[in-house]
């Protein structure tokens, strides 16, 4: 997992905390890609192929299971309420927290995670990658991986990230097994 710029380009972690999470800064609270890519697992169990805003059709928790310790925009604990059109638009909300992490399994647990996945899309191959290489090119960061979740298309206004350092742990299902859990700190100035 990493941060990339809303104009696609990864970033590098500025440190690490003292349990080894990499450290992503941005003078922003929101305006930014979070990046997750992931390979096969145990028994080449193939990674979350039912991701991010369809997790209903998959079960109770989106393939990315994705949380922070911090609450983002307003905290609302209303699902995937992000912006939407028509005759009964939803107003855009914010994602609720779990501090500390905990993907036990739990109905408020599963909303909170699936609240954040559906603000992510899924790309499968390199040439729809949300990143960009040292060329120039789409392509996934990790040359191994198979998979690329992203932000989509950048964290907005609405799921704004607060001041100082919050926690972002995801996990990825394959098969019906989980990876094992994955973090980093975003700080924001």
């Amino acid at each position: 997992m990493l941060l990339a710029t809303a104009d696609n380009h990864p970033r590098d972690p500025i440190g690490f905390a003292n349990d080894g999470t990499p450290i992503y800064d941005f003078p922003n609270s929101f305006g930014f890609l979070i990046v997750v890519e992931g390979r096969n697992g145990t028994g080449s169990a193939v990674p979350g192929q039912c991701g991010t805003a369809e997790f209903g059709l998959c079960g109770p928790r989106a393939d990315i299971q994705i949380q922070v310790d911090r609450a983002l925009g307003n905290g609302s604990a209303t699902v995937c309420d992000v912006a939407s059109a028509g005759p009964n638009p939803i107003p855009p909300g914010g994602v609720p927290a779990i501090n500390p992490p905990d993907f036990s399994n739990n109905p408020t647990i599963d909303d909170t995670i699936n609240d954040l996945a559906c603000r992510f899309d899924t790309h499968r191959t390199n040439e729809t990658a949300c990143t960009l290489d040292e060329l120039g090119n789409f392509a996934f960061v990790n040359r191994l991986s198979l998979i690329q979740y992203c932000s989509a298309p950048v964290i907005g206004s609405e799921a704004a990230f607060p001041q100082g350092d919050t926690r972002v742990s995801v996990r990825l299902n394959a098969g019906g097994l989980v990876s094992a859990t994955r973090s980093i700190i975003v700080r924001v100035n």
